[in-house]
């Protein structure tokens, strides 16, 4: 008796697939846990002073109780959080001793000396003097009075 095989052979011409890699599910746990992970918050850092015991408040001369304690806010806010920068109208540009740009500038030294390198200021895209940043909702050449 004699037997007798056959083989035949075909050709793919069109792309291939690569099959990912296969890992371990260890493996994987581990990759997983060392990635960055940008979706979590980063924990807030420590403060270096008690709103109450930052230096520039502490060793002020000639502080009123009202402006104490307007420092004392500005210094509790969060450190993601600096204070406010007075709005456009709250300036009247006569020169005025202090000014609202000069307390609003001391308010914020004392938000940056109580959280040090922690403290994370937010920049405006559109917070430019040349009205060369886009602001929605304004005609083009409309003035905010």
């Amino acid at each position: 008796m004699t037997t007798t095989t056959t083989t035949t052979t075909t050709t793919h011409t069109g792309p291939t697939q690569q099959e990912p890699p296969k890992t371990s599910f260890t493996a994987h746990l581990i990759a997983s846990f060392t990635a960055p992970i940008s979706s979590l918050p980063t924990p807030a850092p420590e403060p270096l002073y008690k709103p109450a015991d930052v230096p520039r408040i502490k060793n002020a001369k000639r502080l009123t109780g009202t402006r104490t304690k307007q420092l004392v806010r500005a210094a509790d806010r969060g450190h993601d959080d600096p204070p406010p920068p007075p709005g456009l109208g709250e300036c009247c540009g006569s020169s005025c001793d202090p000014c609202v740009t000069d307390l609003w500038r001391e308010e914020l030294a004392c938000w940056r000396e109580r959280w040090g390198e922690g403290a994370v200021e937010k920049k405006k895209k559109d917070d430019r003097k040349d009205g060369g940043g886009e602001r929605k909702g304004c005609m083009p050449g409309s003035f905010d009075w």
